[in-house]
């Protein structure tokens, strides 16, 4: 495959890359005063709420106003908890896409660079491995021919790793939501 070799100045780079972590640290330091990092086993438990969540709340804070009887039967329902938290989240919608491009940026680069650098290092590789007792090429490839003995399985990015989580989740909510509507008997 032939591609546009992408040749930056590195100590450039890096010194760029140590400013935008800096400024990552930064926004994070900044929101995490209104943002929980939740642990492993605490995301386990929080519900999900369903997609297009957001469109029904207000018409659910309605009801609960002009429906007293109904929402008397809901104490732990808080419209102005259930209004700000929802705004919480449509809040955070332009910080989402932003980050989402940055991660696609980064994405982007580790596949290229990677692929760039696979391409001829899979060349001298296959020429290195053809050369019979040398101990000092043998040492040079060792590394190489573990990662090929291991078969192939090109690394994901961090988004693609996120993308699969997240059907893998799908998948288990369509699941648990079909066997609900057979154990109701409605399906």
């Amino acid at each position: 495959m032939a591609l546009n070799l992408t040749r930056v100045d590195h100590a450039k780079l890096v010194a760029a890359v140590t400013e935008a972590v800096k400024d990552v640290q930064k926004i994070d330091e900044a929101l995490g005063k209104y943002m929980t990092l939740l642990t492993t086993e605490d995301r386990k438990k929080v519900p999900r709420a369903r997609s297009g969540f957001e469109r029904a709340a207000p018409g659910l804070i309605l009801l609960h106003q002009k429906r007293p009887k109904i929402a008397g039967k809901v104490p732990e329902f808080n419209p102005a908890a259930v209004q700000e938290d929802v705004a919480n989240v449509a809040a955070l919608d332009p910080l989402v896409k932003a980050v989402a491009v940055l991660q696609q940026r980064i994405d982007d680069a580790i596949l290229l660079w990677n692929g760039e650098s696979w391409e001829p290092s899979l060349a001298l590789y296959t020429e290195a491995s053809t050369v019979q007792g040398d101990g000092f090429v043998d040492q040079c490839i060792d590394e190489m021919r573990k990662i090929l003995r291991a078969g192939h399985k090109p690394a994901m990015t961090e988004s693609e790793k996120a993308a699969r989580k997240a059907e893998k989740s799908k998948e288990r909510r369509i699941a648990k939501a079909r066997q609900t509507l057979k154990d109701e008997g409605a399906e």
